[in-house]
């Protein structure tokens, strides 16, 4: 079972680091297609249909910066996470894989349900109300979340 659940950290870590590398490379050339389209609207005659396809263009722009810098904070976060540390602490910290009765759960950044192959894992954040009452268990100990009580199995 441990070299399963340490496949599936792995595969996990992989998948997730390409999900957020690909939200920003997404933010990132929608802002160059708005760029272009703005230096378009420069060209176009003037007018107030032109200043406000201009205005337009700018506010779609800062709103996709804004979740731009949101998606690289995520990121960032995510490539700071110690995933390798987890069987020295013997307790749920950002970065471990926590194997319940019920499922799955990854500390990293909120990313919700990713499947290894067939199994669903979810991502979530140490922030998060199921992050918070898994951070500081241990493999044995109980937890109840949303009513349903689950037991650790195992942490990677």
């Amino acid at each position: 079972m441990t070299t399963y659940l340490t496949n599936i950290k792995e595969r996990v870590i992989t998948l997730c680091g390409e999900k957020l590398e690909s939200s920003c490379a997404n933010y990132r050339t929608q802002l160059a297609a708005l760029k272009i389209s703005l230096e378009s609207e420069s060209k176009s005659s003037a007018g107030d249909k032109h200043e406000t396809g201009r205005a337009m263009v700018q506010l779609e722009m800062e709103r996709l910066s804004a979740r731009l810098k949101i998606a690289e904070d995520e990121l960032n976060s995510f490539r700071r996470l110690a995933f390798n540390d987890a069987k020295n602490r013997g307790t749920v910290t950002p970065g471990t894989l926590v194997e319940t009765d019920k499922g799955l759960y990854f500390l990293a950044v909120s990313l919700g349900m990713v499947k290894v192959g067939e199994t669903p894992v979810a991502v979530v954040s140490s922030a998060s109300p199921i992050g918070g009452v898994l951070k500081g268990k241990a493999a044995g100990e109980q937890i109840l979340f949303n009513g349903v009580a689950q037991t650790i199995k195992a942490i990677r």
